[in-house]
């Protein structure tokens, strides 16, 4: 329960990256990113060392990955309803493209791309059946607005990922486990609770707590501040305690206070089962 899908090999997805020049770059380049120290050196390092340096590819990359229903859908309820002259309603389209302002203004990365869910029907109905089963329809204002707000993503030259069968979140874990494999930053943008679960030394998230303008960074520390957890302990976690939002049953009787005082004791789901 809770657990996103990784691709293992998923270089064919680098047509969703865009550099802030708006160039992307190929399926080799993105493979081939390496962290490495300054070529800059030191009078004690000599000319052989320096020169090795200066041959290696270095790249100080930062990757934003966005969860564009997650935030669209928190900036339609925390915008008040505005309007254009048409009476086509703009809040979502407002608020998205002041919060990716902003960030992109703060955070400067060299890489962004934003993914959408492609649909309501996914993999994870194969699972379960009831996955998301007694979730509200998106209000008809809200879902207006998705197609025009993908056009001003499209003029800002922002990239867009969609995959049938496949959740927004599906697809940031893919491309933030390739950054991280490869020692790009990444920063995810979202609201989902599940993405903690990507969180490790190189991937962030941005947790949008209260509309889009309240919101608190995760990185490994802050995690295991607020959840006394791991990131890989969430999956867990949404395990034992299920996921209502998503329609996810779990262990009858169990929360998230029980569930996390049991994983302190038996750290997964089969620790707990075993003892």
């Amino acid at each position: 329960a809770g657990s996103l899908f990784v691709q293992e090999t998923p270089t064919s997805l680098s047509k969703y990256f865009s550099h802030k020049k708006r160039k992307s770059p190929t399926n080799d380049e993105i493979i081939n990113f390496r962290i490495c120290p300054s070529v800059a050196g030191t009078k004690a390092e000599d000319e052989q060392t320096l020169e090795q340096k200066k041959g290696m590819r270095c790249v100080m990359a930062k990757m934003i990955l966005i969860d564009g229903n997650s935030l669209a859908n928190r900036a339609f309820y925390a915008v008040p309803q505005l309007t254009n002259k048409a009476g086509f309603v703009t809040n979502a389209i407002y608020g998205f493209c002041n919060m990716l302002t902003k960030v992109l203004k703060e955070e400067k990365p060299e890489y962004l791309m934003v993914a959408f869910d492609a649909g309501k029907i996914v993999f994870r109905h194969e699972m379960y059946e009831g996955y998301k089963g007694s979730r509200k329809s998106t209000p008809d204002e809200l879902r207006a607005q998705f197609p025009v707000l993908k056009e001003v993503l499209a003029a800002m030259g922002v990239p867009i990922a969609e995959a049938p069968g496949f959740e927004a979140d599906d697809l940031i874990g893919t491309l933030a486990d390739m950054g991280s494999r490869e020692g790009v930053d990444v920063l995810i943008i979202t609201g989902d609770r599940d993405s903690f679960q990507l969180i490790d030394p190189h991937v962030t998230v941005l947790f949008t707590r209260k509309g889009i303008s309240e919101l608190e960074r995760f990185d490994e520390a802050h995690l295991k501040e607020v959840y006394q957890l791991a990131p890989w302990q969430i999956v867990e976690l949404k395990g034992l305690m299920g996921d209502s939002s998503d329609d996810i049953p779990g262990v009858p009787g169990i929360g998230e206070k029980t569930a996390i005082k049991l994983l302190l004791e038996h750290e997964s789901v089969e620790g707990v089962l075993a003892n």
